[in-house]
């Protein structure tokens, strides 16, 4: 995530840090705009940050900080920090991984107006259990969907129908939290589509649609809810 955010052209700069770092207050440098949480495990990741890391990241949103989370970073922010208006979808089989494999995506009006790039309806971006979402708190106007899933295989649940199929499940989804903003993914832009059953797919190429999304998923959220 970090070399695909750092290509030149993208506005961005990138500076890694760790959860001690942001116990340690890491958030609260006025030059951090936005926090990128990327995949892994949203349980793991919320561990490594603590009751306290947990609350600056929380602070850091609400104080107008952009949040950005990527499959496990998304779980992290709907399950464990309250900081997101959607709700993974309930799955076929509770408790089971939905899988690995390549998904294709439809960007809304919402997700257009919010600058991200339009994508083929033919691309393939990898996706690895993330959540797919639906409307936690419909209260919430700052709640919109800026992607949808449109591949029947998807959420990778390759023995199910109807329902669980996947097609027009929410894919990339946005709201306000206090003054700040949080984009929630459940696919991985930062990457090629995968061989599968081979995970081990380059980074998204520098120009790349795949690489324009992640890195528009940043520009949704700086400023936070001041600036929109």
């Amino acid at each position: 995530i970090p070399l695909v955010l750092n290509y030149t052209g993208s506005g961005i700069f990138v500076s890694t840090v760790t959860g001690d770092d942001i116990k340690a207050g890491a958030l609260r440098d006025d030059a951090v705009d936005v926090v990128v949480f990327p995949g892994g495990g949203g349980g793991g990741e919320a561990d490594a940050l603590g009751v306290e890391g947990r609350r600056n990241v929380v602070d850091f949103v609400n104080a107008g900080g952009g949040y950005v989370g990527i499959c496990a970073g998304a779980y992290l922010a709907i399950m464990h920090l309250g900081l997101s208006s959607f709700a993974d979808e309930p799955r076929p089989r509770p408790g089971h991984d939905r899988g690995d494999g390549n998904c294709t995506l439809a960007v809304t009006a919402a997700g257009a107006a919010a600058g991200l790039p339009s994508l083929r309806a033919d691309l393939d971006v990898f996706y690895a259990n993330g959540p797919v979402m639906e409307v936690r708190n419909a209260s919430d106007a700052s709640a919109r969907a800026l992607a949808t899933f449109t591949s029947a295989s998807v959420p990778i649940e390759r023995n199910y129908t109807g329902p669980f199929a996947g097609g027009g499940a929410i894919a990339v989804a946005v709201n306000d939290a206090g003054a700040g903003r949080v984009l929630v993914s459940g696919p991985h832009p930062e990457t090629d589509p995968m061989d599968m059953p081979d995970t081990g797919g380059p980074p998204s190429a520098p120009g790349s649609p795949r690489a324009l999304l992640l890195q528009s998923y940043v520009h949704a959220v700086a400023g936070g809810s001041r600036l929109r």
